[in-house]
């Protein structure tokens, strides 16, 4: 083998072997804000996942080809890129049963997203209640939507108009 070839392999070795612990001492050293540190940990976690995909893409490719770029079991491939296709949608699949089980706790812009979320279905909600009066009917929807915010919900037994209780009150 050839010396470069092995020195350049020891350098980069070497150098991916002290990467986490350099990188923890600067951490600790600098104490970045934690938007950097989010930046960071999103490129190497992103870093680490493709490094991944590629290690076992390639694997499959080697398995099902003969070594000269010629793909011998193309079901091989295909049934890695659907594996492929199935972990993700499984996995987005999972995290949204999860958020909907309160996993949006997680991180405060999962919050935000299921505050805002809730808020237009209520809103949604509202507007379709109010279609059905026929006082708001007769208003632009723009009236009706900047009415939304003053009006409040009120349950009444069923056959109740509300003005039983309105003149008791």
């Amino acid at each position: 083998m050839d010396s470069s070839v092995l020195l350049a392999a020891l350098f980069w070795g070497g150098l991916s072997a002290v990467s986490l612990p350099l990188g923890s001492l600067i951490g600790l050293w600098t104490r970045p804000e934690r938007r950097v540190t989010s930046a960071l940990m999103a490129f190497g976690g992103g870093a680490l996942l493709f490094a991944l995909t590629i290690e076992l893409f390639g694997h499959v490719l080697h398995v099902a080809g003969d070594g000269h770029g010629h793909i011998l079991k193309p079901w091989l491939v295909l049934a890695a890129i659907g594996a492929a296709v199935v972990g993700g949608l499984a996995f987005n699949g999972m995290n949204m049963v999860l958020e909907g089980h309160g996993g949006f706790l997680r991180r405060r812009t999962l919050i935000r997203r299921h505050v805002t979320r809730r808020r237009r279905s209520q809103a949604r909600k509202m507007l379709r209640s109010l279609a059905k009066v026929e006082y708001f009917r007769g208003l632009p929807p723009e009236e009706v939507i900047r009415l939304i915010p003053d009006v409040q919900n009120v349950d009444f037994p069923e056959g109740d108009n509300g003005l039983q209780s309105r003149r008791r009150s």
